[in-house]
């Protein structure tokens, strides 16, 4: 039965051979690309150049939430309300969550 240490060496052991391995997949990459960028001629200033078209056509940066922020559709239009609450009146679409009054099935009227 292995012990504890002896299960930390090993994992010690294989995470250095996992990084030694991703580096040499990384030099290996390096090395085509520089390959590529002699063969072809190219320049850093090419590649920076794709870059910004490439960034521009997208449009300006505002920020870190940049392009995740939510916008609210002008066009959409409030959905018409299926269920009703007998008492107060209170509707609910049927989208969403349901609204606190039409929770109880007792009191609701559907």
């Amino acid at each position: 039965m292995t012990t504890l240490e002896q299960t930390n060496v090993k994992m010690k052991k294989l995470q250095a051979q996992a990084e030694a391995l991703a580096a040499k997949k990384v030099h290996a990459v390096v090395d085509q690309i520089r390959e590529l960028i002699l063969t072809h001629g190219l320049t850093t200033a090419d590649i920076d150049a794709k870059a910004r078209a490439t960034r521009e056509a997208k449009g300006p940066n505002v920020g870190a939430a940049a392009g995740k922020t939510k916008v609210a559709d002008v066009t959409k239009t409030k959905a018409t309300p299926k269920y009703q609450h007998s008492k107060t009146g209170a509707t609910w679409s049927g989208r969403g969550r349901r609204r606190g009054l039409l929770k109880s099935k007792t009191e609701a009227n559907f």
